[in-house]
């Protein structure tokens, strides 16, 4: 069996070091991508349910049901979002529901059932959606917002981010053990230096001695060590 160089070796612990290190940060680098994406999606998705409460606190004493779906839709095709909202009551009596809901018949829990805020993705029309429900009150009864937001953006972002991590990755671990090689080659140099100037010493020059670099590590007390040898030879 051949034996691989120190060098080699060295090398090859530092590819194993390094691609470890480096598939951590790859995984850790992916979720903390993916968390940042959501919870600007879920702020968004909590500023719209409170401006969804702005408006019903504003005009909800002051309009019928007619009047009020009318301007809820008017209000979500200006707001953020466009039209992906519902809103219901206690009873589960539509206030207002925007046509790719209803069409898709999106459940809605009522108010009283709602016990906190809910996150979750739903596909409607093989469009991935994230969607938030929150129980609100509005002149003291209970109502039922659910705001949705397109995931297809976010999506490509996350699937840009991993393609770019997959592509990244081999080339920094190539170009990192390459370096990792170069630099145990550098490091053992002076070990090939002192091993040339080894064999060159014989009886006939033991007056010879073995260059000493002041490096103050294991490769100065080998020189300092060999040089002593060779006086107590000479």
């Amino acid at each position: 069996m051949r034996k691989r160089s120190i060098g080699f070796r060295l090398a090859a612990w530092y590819f194993l070091v390094f691609a470890v290190a480096l598939s951590a940060f790859g995984v850790a680098a992916w979720f903390a991508m993916q968390a940042s994406v959501y919870h600007a999606v879920d702020d968004e998705l909590r500023d719209r349910v409170r401006g969804v409460q702005h408006f019903m606190d504003q005009q909800i004493a002051a309009l019928s049901i007619p009047e009020i779906r009318d301007e809820f839709r008017e209000h979500s095709v200006l707001g953020p979002g466009g039209d992906l909202f519902q809103v219901c009551d206690q009873n589960g009596a539509w206030l207002y529901r925007s046509v790719p809901l209803e069409s898709n018949n999106v459940p809605i829990e009522k108010p009283t059932s709602l016990k906190s805020p809910r996150f979750k993705t739903l596909d409607v029309e093989q469009e991935p959606l994230r969607f938030y429900s929150q129980a609100i009150f509005v002149a003291g009864k209970p109502y039922t917002v659910q705001v949705a937001v397109p995931m297809h953006e976010a999506f490509e972002a996350l699937e840009w981010f991993r393609v770019l991590l997959l592509l990244a990755a081999p080339l920094l671990l190539v170009m990192a053990s390459l370096g990792g090689y170069w630099i145990s080659s550098r490091a053992l140099g002076p070990f090939d230096e002192i091993s040339r100037a080894a064999r060159r010493i014989s009886i006939e020059n033991l007056a010879e001695r073995l260059p000493v670099h002041e490096t103050g590590d294991q490769l100065q007390r080998l020189s300092t060590t060999l040089n002593q040898m060779f006086s107590r030879l000479e």
